[in-house]
């Protein structure tokens, strides 16, 4: 059966708005990009940007042991910043896709997929738990876990595994966002954005930060305070759902049902404290809270209660669903002549709201009521640099103890759990000559459950010149089971609450192998450009198994469990899914970027990856490991017209986004796409910046149903349809912004 042509939405772009976003870009074209934005707009920096991420302390890029990207504040200032993906998007290297129910996009690095990339805050973990605390697909809500974009200095990116320095989940890379240190006097900063849609069946957007910081006492107390709003607006709107919708005219898809286009409310508040009771000692108290509103008042997300009919199971959704998080760190900062230290303490606590416990058949006392589920975090980080053998030597040591607690209150199987890992590391950067250098390093994880696990790494730096530095290291990350994942038994429940969910004890860690070779170039005149080579081999994958359900017909057979009366659709499921370390997976790939200074304030920048991946075992051998792109473009033309205005063009490329296999078992692939977005602001006066941008310039429409291309067999003719696109993402949009300080 051949597909259809490409159907638009039913109520595509209106022509009485075109005259209004017209003129809004052409005054947003004479009045330009962000200062500095023409310096790069895809985290291409200098080889003497210093860094901190890389090795723990402070250094320039270029001597960084590791693949290392660097997004400034005038970056973050001149494009939408609703969560992290927004900031990252044009990094070669990184794929970010809107994948979860809330529209919080995932962040892969290098084909590793979004779980095994570690999130910092000022060096400090981010709480993830997705499997448990936020079961069934909304672990994206992790990325809007964020400080607001005024708060923040610059997010530095670490491509390959890191494990050897911040513990588990870093295999893929770590993303360290660093904010603004307290002021030493009075300042502070405001901004308000909005979104308009050249579609009104997407929904509109707009949101608000500020950051205030100064001195209480000056030299010895000081104050920041944060916030930071978004709101987005329901999509709404049609597509045909198969070939009689497509047909008749009469369509019954809902746009409103994908992921990440439902309404929703963004906040987040914080504040710090920073004493210096002396000129060698800073002692830092942040406190930081987010609220995470999502609409499901129609069931966008998950399955209601009151839709359940009678005599059947399944649910466990409110009409909203609410995910919090509380996070407290104090931190010390020591230096003790030539030696340094950071010291730390966090509780992250985080709790997911509007869950509740789906409806049986037949009915049971529990079923509907409020589901309990909260994830808390105790960690205590130290780590000490000094140098040794008059500067020979750079050598970082330091530990970790973390505690972990998990509570879920599911009638059918709670669970109240809790585990410790304490870890030890060190590191050593040693200056063979002055212009090589070879970082090599270990760290030793002890967990309650698992036992220990030993994460070495080395790396070689050479700058050949003061223009070209080469690079190359081979490392080993790891990333733990989730605490919920590690105990036996039903640990959750799937198919919109029909289907329990099995736990292992019996789970390892995952482990990854990785090296990379790349060289750095830099005029010190503008251009600049970088090329890596990296290669991952990637074991013990936890994926699922498939265990028959005794009480299924035909099922009672050797291994089959009897885990009660579970039926989907009055019927009992056939089988349950089971967590088991099953696969492995070979990826390589290269990553190329660079600056190009064209004519006097005009520069091009672009970058290119190319990642291939493929599993070498489990159910799922010969196919690629998840949906990332395996060509990636990224290119931008930056024009700095005068110390006020500037304006920028940006266009991105994907291609060879994995689907599926079909029923002839071959592979198929998602369309591939081009967008192309302009924009630019303009400095008003000292205090004031104004911005636009118009996203999808060309309107491309990413609404494309036809019948299915992947499955055991071929689509009968009443088939439900799918997308051609990995992603819905908007069509013509319109960006505006202003940044007031003060």
């Amino acid at each position: 059966m051949s597909a259809p042509p490409e159907v638009p939405l039913s109520q595509p772009w209106r022509a009485a708005r075109y005259p209004a976003l017209v003129a809004a870009l052409a005054a947003a074209w004479s009045a330009c990009a962000q200062q500095g934005l023409a310096e790069d707009t895809m985290g291409i920096a200098q080889m003497d940007t210093v860094v901190v991420t890389a090795a723990g302390f402070e250094q320039e890029i270029k001597n960084a042991p590791a693949s290392i990207s660097v997004v400034t504040r005038e970056q973050l200032e001149a494009r939408p910043f609703h969560n992290l993906a927004d900031a990252v998007a044009d990094i070669e290297g990184v794929s970010v896709e809107r994948g979860g129910k809330a529209g919080g996009m995932n962040i892969s690095i290098r084909g590793m997929p979004s779980d095994y990339t570690l999130i910092l805050v000022d060096g400090k973990r981010v709480n993830r738990n997705s499997s448990g605390s936020r079961p069934n697909g909304f672990g994206d809500v992790d990325t809007n876990f964020i400080p607001p974009m005024a708060a923040i200095d610059r997010i530095e990116v670490v491509r390959g595994p890191m494990s050897t320095l911040y513990g588990s989940d870093a295999m893929g890379g770590v993303i360290n966002i660093i904010t603004r240190k307290v002021a030493e006097d009075w300042m502070g900063q405001v901004t308000v954005d909005g979104t308009v849609q050249g579609d009104n069946r997407f929904g509109n957007s707009y949101g608000s930060a500020f950051y205030l910081s100064g001195p209480i006492k000056s030299d010895m107390l000081g104050l920041s305070l944060r916030g930071g709003y978004q709101r987005r607006l329901a999509a709404t709107g049609q597509y045909p759902a198969n070939l009689a919708e497509y047909n008749s005219g009469d369509y019954t898809g809902d746009v409103g049902s994908f992921s990440g286009l439902g309404e929703s409310k963004l906040t987040n508040v914080g504040m710090q404290l920073a004493l210096t009771p002396t000129r060698d000692h800073d002692i830092l108290f942040d406190v930081d809270q987010s609220w995470q509103q999502y609409d499901n008042s129609n069931s966008q997300v998950g399955t209601l209660n009151s839709e359940v009919e009678p005599g059947r199971a399944g649910g466990g959704y409110a009409p909203e669903l609410k995910f919090n998080r509380t996070r407290y760190a104090l931190t010390h900062l020591g230096r003790y002549a030539s030696v340094t230290s950071d010291t730390s303490l966090v509780y992250d606590t985080t709790e997911t709201k509007g869950r509740t416990n789906p409806m049986s058949s037949p009915r049971q006392p529990a079923d509907g009521t409020s589901r309990k589920l909260e994830y808390d975090n105790w960690v205590f980080d130290t780590k000490w640099t000094m140098p040794l053998f008059n500067d020979r030597h750079n050598l970082t040591v330091g530990g970790q103890w973390r505690e972990q607690k998990f509570v879920d209150s599911l009638a059918s199987a709670p669970l109240d759990l809790t585990q410790w890992q304490w870890a030890l590391f060190a590191e050593d950067e040693w200056r063979i000559v002055d212009d090589l250098a070879l970082t090599l390093g270990a760290r030793y994880d002890r967990n309650q459950q698992f036992g220990g696990e030993w994460s070495p790494r080395g790396y070689l730096v050479w700058n050949a010149t003061p223009s070209w530095t080469f690079k190359g290291g081979v490392s080993r990350g790891y990333k733990t089971p989730d605490i919920n994942l590690m105990t036996d038994g039903i640990i959750g429940l799937g198919g919109q609450g029909t289907i329990p969910l099995l736990g292992n004890s019996e789970l390892t860690p995952e482990r990854s192998t990785s090296s990379e070779l790349g060289v750095l170039f830099d005029d010190q005149e503008g251009l600049r450009g970088n090329l890596t080579f990296f290669h991952t081999k990637f074991k013990d994958k936890i994926d699922t198994e498939d265990v028959p359900n005794c009480r299924a017909p035909g099922n009672n057979v050797p291994g089959c469990l009897d885990l009660g009366d579970w039926r989907r659709r009055g019927v009992p499921v056939d089988t349950f899914s089971r967590r088991v370390n099953i696969d492995s997976a070979t990826i390589r790939g290269l990553e190329i970027g660079g600056t190009v200074p064209l004519y006097e304030g005009l520069s091009f920048n672009g970058n290119y990856t190319y990642t291939a991946s493929e599993q070498t075992s489990g159910a799922s051998e010969g196919q690629p490991l998840g949906s990332q792109p395996r060509h990636a473009l990224n290119l931008g033309l930056n024009w700095s017209i005068n110390e006020r205005a500037n304006t920028w063009i940006r266009g991105e490329y994907r291609a060879k986004q994995f689907q599926g296999v079909d029923w002839n078992e071959k592979q198929v692939f998602y369309k591939p796409y081009w967008l192309t977005s302009v924009g630019g602001s303009y400095v008003v006066n000292k205090n004031v910046t104004v911005s636009a941008a118009v996203f999808n310039l060309f309107d491309k429409n990413f609404v494309d149903y036809g019948p299915p291309r992947t499955g055991t067999s071929a689509p009968v003719a009443d088939a439900s349809w799918s997308n051609s696109y990995r992603q819905v993402l908007e069509g013509r949009r319109l960006w505006v912004s202003a940044n007031i300080t003060f």
